[in-house]
Formats: structure tokens, C-alpha cells, sequence
């Protein structure tokens, strides 16, 4: 039984997260790791949480656009070199809006800069309206590739000739 395009959007979506949490987790025990032997104190752990939960939502925002991508793109196999380049522009962003005050407002279309490391070790808190920015365009960005894929599936359910004649193309195949 062949598998539906938007079941293996799906599977692919689910285990891409997957690798997200395992990353940081990873990430995470290596940080506490590294840094047992200095026997640091409350504060450094607190900061630490904060630098993973930040570490989390920019990785939760890429994810989103890499999946906005393969499915929007025709060629979904550039999608992955589209998402790296995507990811290394919003960097570079982050590093110009940082030379210069008057390209501060670059700052907004880059997640790099939405969790300021000092703002996390010095205030000890998430900027809300980065936080809010993350996860709306995360949001955005799933629900956008949500829509393409459906709208995909039922144009080609609905221009097979099978669909006409009273089958599913996955019966005809």
C-alpha cells in the first residue's frame, strides 16, 4: 500500500523534532559536563536553562522554514542547501546589525538575535516579544506548509482521471 504525501510530511516533520530535542539534550548534558569540575552556582544553571529554552525556539523556528521549504519547492531536494544558505544569512544579519546602530533593525529578521547571550546572564529572562516573534513565525510557517500540502493532495486526487471514475489513486496504482 503506497504511503500518502502528507503521511510522510508527517513522519519526516516528527522526526526531524525528534532530532531537535536529542540535539539539545545532548547539548545540554555536555554543557553540565564541562563545566562539573567548577562547581558553579544556582545562577549559572538558571542561565543555563535559559540559553537551552532559547536554543530550543531558534531551532524550532529553522525547522519550521526547512519544512515551509521542501514542501513549497519544486525541487525539494535544494530545499536543504536553500535552508543552510537561509540560516547563514540570517547570521550574517545578526553579526551587521551588531557593527552598526543604524542597521540595529536588521536584529528583527534575524533569530540570532532574539536571545542576546548577556541579556540572558546579566537580567536572567527571555525578551517576550522574541519569544512571541519565534513562535509566530514558526507557527506560520507550519501552517503554511500545512495548506500547501493539502492544497497539493487534492489537486492531484482531483486531476487523475482515477478520481473521476469513483477510485482513489492510491487504489489504481
Amino acid at each position: 500500500m503506497p504511503v500518502t504525501r502528507s503521511r510522510l510530511v508527517t513522519a519526516k516533520t516528527l522526526a526531524a523534532f525528534v532530532n531537535c530535542v536529542g540535539l539539545l539534550l545532548i547539548t545540554w548534558a555536555a554543557s553540565l559536563v564541562s563545566v562539573a569540575q567548577y562547581q558553579p552556582d544556582s545562577e549559572f544553571y538558571s542561565f543555563l536553562r535559559l540559553c537551552m529554552l532559547a536554543l530550543f525556539i531558534m531551532q524550532l523556528v529553522f525547522l519550521a522554514i526547512g519544512i515551509l521549504l521542501g514542501c513549497a519547492m519544486k525541487r525539494y531536494k535544494r530545499a536543504s542547501a536553500v535552508a543552510v544558505s537561509l540560516l547563514l544569512g540570517t547570521y550574517f544579519l545578526s553579526v551587521i546589525s551588531g557593527l552598526n546602530r543604524d542597521l540595529e533593525f536588521l536584529k528583527y529578521f534575524s533569530p540570532f538575535k532574539y536571545f542576546d547571550p548577556g541579556v540572558l546572564l546579566r537580567e536572567a529572562r527571555l525578551d517576550l516579544l522574541f519569544v512571541g516573534l519565534s513562535l509566530a513565525s514558526a507557527d506560520a510557517a507550519e501552517k503554511f506548509a500545512t495548506e500547501f500540502v493539502l492544497k497539493l493532495l487534492k489537486k492531484r486526487l482531483f486531476s487523475s482521471p482515477a478520481a473521476f471514475a469513483g477510485q482513489t489513486p492510491e487504489a489504481s496504482v
